[in-house]
């Protein structure tokens, strides 16, 4: 996938090569709760959660014990943001 050739910049990512950023969240099942691709490579890890559907449904999700939040749920799994290089394309 390739980012636009309008707004390039907004797409390339501080290791310096253009991205989208995937958020997916599962459980301790591994059943898929969220999947969301959708904000460019250049996009804070907190504002793609926040500008997810799982942020704002975030009232909706079983209540865990103490006050963990998904902000809190998310940044308690290390290395929860795998970057992988680009692809080399064959042309």
């Amino acid at each position: 996938m390739l980012p636009p050739s309008d707004g390039y910049k907004d797409f390339v990512n501080r290791k310096g090569w253009p991205s989208y950023v995937l958020q997916a969240v599962v459980d301790h099942q591994f059943c898929f709760w969220n999947i969301c691709c959708k904000m460019p490579g250049s996009a804070h890890d907190a504002s793609v959660l926040r500008n997810s559907d799982l942020f704002q449904k975030a009232h909706l999700l079983p209540k865990l014990s103490g006050s963990l939040t998904p902000v809190r749920l998310l940044r308690s799994f290390p290395g929860n943001l795998i970057q992988y290089p680009p692809p080399r394309l064959i042309q």
